[in-house]
């Protein structure tokens, strides 16, 4: 096992690699936490899916200048200068979220490969507005930072520009396009966000979203889905399974909003092509055995019971009818809230793979 414990290390070992979190030891710790019996799959199978899913420093400074690259020829740019030239940077995330750190390594591609200070460019007169992150899931992140008008939190759009217009306003003045960039989104949830933003800020913004086409999820739950993502098939529903739909079920009856409807599984012997998971087989062992885990994680935590949007399978959508949003997604900084549960959550005897800090926008 010391064998796949390295394989598995060699995969995801500078996970915040300045704050020394990630180490073989820690995966040995992890791993004992399953059944002898399934130790040695387990990291098989999470080596085979870090490979397609677990995105190192290198490989995101890579894709970021890709990124720059592609953007300034879609959008007609004789070159990357006179593209950023004539983009405004969003800016909007607490310290300790995630974006702050891209935002960083943002800048430092654009000095370092189109000789270009992105970090102390302003331009109010700017057509484009460059709002970057590492995954879109819910887009829940993504609304708030652009688009919360409350008294106590103001997005992006309804703060105050230099001149004391909202950015909003001069947007528009602008003619603007509002940029959206992740490394990887969710094809169901960015439908959705665009169209709740357009709602939200009472306007039609044009927007073009961009990704890497190798990170897309397709979680569209349409029959010709590619369902490349963690959700557990009909044919794995346990006791525990059944048991725990129930209980967010009545979880989710408090609210006046909920809408009874069937809890979503995905369909046994879909997709026809397995591109995710080592196997069909395999998906469907490893599925089982890490949703039951999360499960008894789940259980054992008053704070994710009480909590609408927390499901053993990663948060989600506060009336969403699952066990949980499902992504497998990771990258050298973030392991997002989404993802299930034995990824991150790093409470009540449970050491997760991923530690992070817990930082709600």
């Amino acid at each position: 096992m010391k064998t796949k414990i390295s394989n598995l290390f060699e995969q995801i070992k500078d996970y915040r690699i300045e704050d020394e979190l990630m180490s073989q030891d820690l995966i040995e710790e992890w791993i004992n936490q399953f059944h002898e019996e399934d130790r040695e799959f387990i990291l098989e199978e999470t080596t085979h899916l870090m490979k397609h899913r677990y995105l190192s420093l290198e490989n995101a400074k890579l894709l970021i200048k890709n990124r720059i690259e592609f953007l300034y020829e879609k959008h007609n740019f004789a070159t990357p200068q006179d593209f950023l030239e004539e983009v405004r940077i969003i800016d909007h995330q607490p310290e300790g979220k995630s974006q702050k750190i891209l935002l960083n390594l943002l800048y430092e591609v654009c000095d370092e490969h189109f000789n270009f200070d992105l970090s102390n460019h302003f331009n109010i007169k700017a057509k484009y507005y460059l709002y970057f992150d590492d995954v879109l899931c819910t887009g829940d992140t993504l609304y708030k930072g652009l688009a919360n008008n409350t008294e106590t939190s103001k997005g992006f759009f309804f703060e105050k520009n230099v001149d004391g217009k909202t950015n909003l306003e001069v947007f528009i003045e602008n003619d603007a396009k509002l940029l959206l960039s992740f490394f990887c989104l969710h094809k169901k949830n960015i439908y959705k966000v665009i169209s709740r933003l357009r709602h939200g800020l009472k306007y039609s913004l044009n927007i073009y979203y961009s990704w890497n086409s190798g990170l897309e999820i397709d979680n569209t739950l349409e029959d010709n889905c590619k369902f490349n993502f963690f959700i557990l098939s009909e044919s794995n529903k346990s006791d525990k399974v059944e048991e725990c739909e129930n209980q967010i079920k009545n979880k989710l009856n408090t609210s006046n909003y909920y809408k009874e409807e069937d809890f979503y599984y995905r369909p046994d012997d879909i997709p026809d092509e397995e591109k995710l998971y080592s196997s069909k087989e395999n998906r469907e062992r490893y599925e089982k055995i890490i949703s039951e885990i999360c499960i008894d994680i789940y259980n054992g935590s008053e704070g994710l019971l009480d909590n609408a949007r927390a499901r053993p399978l990663g948060y989600g959508l506060r009336l969403e009818n699952s066990l949980g949003f499902g992504t497998l997604f990771f990258t050298w900084r973030n392991a997002p809230y989404n993802t299930p549960l034995i990824f991150w959550y790093g409470h009540h005897g449970w050491t997760p793979l991923f530690r992070r800090n817990y930082i709600e926008y």
